[in-house]
């Protein structure tokens, strides 16, 4: 009847003012009131499509954003961008559509389906020049497609857009800490093997951190930095500059070990096998059996029974080679 209309016109008007208000118990208001009304609005005669796209848009934020169900926000924008789609109205121009495919890439992305972002972000690329009156960055969306790529394995294709940010930010103000962008770009050509180009990335990263430090930008080593010098460390071993490995990796532990005084039991062992072999690779007999020891040492309390057997074979050669 009129009346239950009028109530659900009113209770959808204050759904409305509860979400754009945006915090706490309003929300959970918010989304109580949009759950109940989307399933009455629809069953209401002549009520705008748009209308109910834009509850549908925002239950599907909540979603996202407050409660962290990353499905069923899919599931609300799928449905608005299907219902806009339908309509034949020029997409370009709407910029609710424009809106929710990035919230639906973004859905996708942290739900995992990786394919499904790459598709709605690669679509948000087609609007490159319509994004002004949104609130949607290009460089966002560039920066997001990157990740997804890189999760996919489409290492080539991310260092695309990875490489056009790194770009951009040493051109203008920064959207990511350009140490994100280097990390990532460090990562997709350690994959495609250009370990050159991955060691520049990391470098450049170090070179950062200690000029920060150095004008007293920053007091403390910047978070996970440790990071950076043991990637490194295994990168420089690669391409046998095994002095400048052992270097970084000893810095990285230094590091490390000062920040949270422990070290993963698994982790020490790999830094120190490697440590080792960079060492036997350079003829420094007696380093290089310093580090199996530490890592036998490591051992003792948190035995890994097959690696305990391979180090003490390891530690036999290396024993063996210092008395050549």
């Amino acid at each position: 009847d009129e009346e239950g209309d009028d109530i659900v016109e009113l209770e959808s008007k204050l759904a409305n003012v509860l979400f754009d208000l945006g915090f706490g118990d309003y929300c959970e208001e918010a989304y109580k009131l949009y759950t109940k009304l989307i399933p009455l609005k629809r069953r209401q005669c002549g009520i705008d499509d748009d209308h109910i796209s834009r509850m549908v848009f925002n239950l599907g934020k909540l979603n996202l954003n407050k409660k962290k169900m990353y499905t069923d926000a899919l599931q609300c924008f799928e449905e608005v961008l299907e219902t806009k789609r339908d309509s034949g109205t020029d997409n370009a121009k709407d910029d609710m559509f424009i809106s929710v495919l990035f919230h639906a890439g973004t859905a996708s992305e942290k739900s995992g389906q990786n394919n499904d972002a790459e598709k709605f972000y690669r679509e948000l690329l087609l609007f490159k020049d319509d994004l002004d009156n949104t609130d949607i960055d290009m460089d966002v969306v560039m920066y997001n497609l990157g990740c997804v790529l890189l999760a996919s394995e489409k290492f080539a294709e991310s260092l695309v857009y990875f490489t056009k940010l790194n770009f951009s930010a040493k051109q203008k103000v920064k959207k990511f800490p350009r140490r994100e962008i280097l990390e990532k770009i460090g990562t997709a050509h350690t994959h495609l093997n250009n370990y050159e180009d991955a060691i520049d990335a990391y470098e450049e990263i170090i070179s950062q951190h200690d000029q920060k430090l150095s004008e007293k930008k920053s007091k403390n080593e910047v978070h996970d930095i440790d990071k950076v010098y043991i990637a490194l460390g295994h990168l420089l071993a690669k391409i046998d500059r095994n002095d400048d490995a052992v270097q970084k990796f000893e810095k990285g532990l230094d590091i490390r070990k000062k920040k949270v005084n422990y070290v993963d039991t698994e982790e020490l062992v790999n830094i120190n096998n490697s440590i080792a072999v960079c060492c036997f690779k350079g003829g420094f007999y007696k380093n290089a059996l310093k580090a199996c020891e530490v890592s036998l040492e490591t051992l003792e309390n948190n035995p890994m029974t097959v690696e305990c057997e391979r180090l003490k074979v390891g530690t036999y050669i290396v024993k063996c080679s210092s008395y050549r």
